[in-house]
């Protein structure tokens, strides 16, 4: 991995380059060396990952489930609920991340490293914006990214009170401004409330031997790199979702896979049209999809006048609604 003195410090000397780097890795990556469900709901990182002597971030959020990369022989291969960010939503993520967080001017400066994200597959045989691996490239670039944010709000006195108020400026910082600063721009980078065990581990690098900003510093650098922004659970929080799913499974006696419950919404909506034109015509077809509003296990489905789709449940969408996030509907 090519990593330049440069670009860890503030990091050297207790291990949390390393740790944060090898998590995204081991998210993606261990699935080489075993048969079985990776990333389930439930599975952490590795102890010591977050540094300092701490643990590192929770990539599940459940309790009792096996350690992060255990490898369990007897379990039935399962599709790992995390998704890559193609390059493009990982680049406008990390865009609206910072635009939301007090840094949008910050883009134009690491613009650099978003362009040194690679593309989402490097082999010409498959379609890039489905190929959903990951390369030691996409780890190096991550990293860039994430170092050059946080590098950045450490220099800026400025920057730091922008993303972390102004107690992020005294010494010692104290376990409140760590839980506000958690509860908006971790909340914000995993796109759902941090769990408990994510909060405490994430804390853990205000360990004292740390300043205030190279304490958050460490933290942004954590967030960054961690599974649960690099990559989104895109059905998570859809209506239909867990019926589909079980229904699926006992149907076919195997998971339903990434892309079965698009195909089943397709063929969904084409049989509702069909049972409302009272035709396979194409033109009186078309104008029934076009006039049609469908509830599928992916939320409801509409199109416009072009065709494209004007209303989904696609994605699980945060909202800011009097201070407070809460899942959009």
């Amino acid at each position: 991995m090519r990593l330049s003195s440069h670009t860890v410090r503030g990091l050297s000397g207790d291990g949390l380059m390393w740790a944060v780097a090898a998590l995204v890795a081991a998210a993606t990556l261990w699935c080489g060396a075993c048969n079985g469900n990776i990333g389930a709901p439930g599975a952490g990182p590795p102890s010591g990952a977050g540094g300092g002597g701490g643990t590192g971030p929770t990539t599940g959020g459940g309790s009792g489930g096996a350690s992060f990369g255990t490898c369990r022989p007897a379990a039935g291969p399962g599709v790992t609920p995390l998704t890559k960010l193609s390059t493009l939503q990982y680049r406008n993520t990390v865009r609206d991340l910072l635009a939301a967080s007090g840094l949008g001017s910050l883009a134009t400066e690491i613009a650099p490293a978003l362009a040194g994200v690679p593309d989402d597959s490097l082999s010409l045989a498959t379609f890039r914006g489905l190929d959903p691996r990951i390369s030691g490239d996409h780890i190096q670039s991550y990293f860039n990214v994430a170092a050059a944010v946080g590098n950045a709000v450490e220099a800026s006195p400025a920057r730091l009170t922008a993303v972390a108020g102004s107690c992020a400026t005294v010494t010692p910082l104290g376990a409140a401004c760590v839980n506000s600063f958690l509860a908006g721009f971790g909340r914000r980078a995993f796109r759902r409330p941090l769990t408990s065990a994510e909060q405490a581990s994430l804390a853990a690098l205000n360990d004292g031997q740390r300043s205030p900003a190279e304490a958050i510093r460490a933290m942004i650098v954590v967030l960054l790199m961690s599974p649960r922004f690099v990559n989104h659970l895109e059905l998570e929080g859809a209506p239909g979702y867990a019926d589909f799913t079980k229904r699926y499974k006992d149907r076919f006696k195997a998971d339903s896979g990434p892309y079965a419950i698009y195909s089943f919404a397709s063929a969904q909506i084409l049989l509702e049209s069909i049972q409302k034109a009272g035709t396979t015509d194409g033109a009186k077809l078309a104008a029934a999809i076009h006039a049609g509003s469908f509830d599928t296990p992916v939320g409801r489905i509409e199109f416009d006048d072009k065709g494209d789709i004007k209303a989904t449940g696609y994605y699980t969408v945060w909202v800011v609604k009097g201070g407070k996030h809460v899942l959009a509907r």
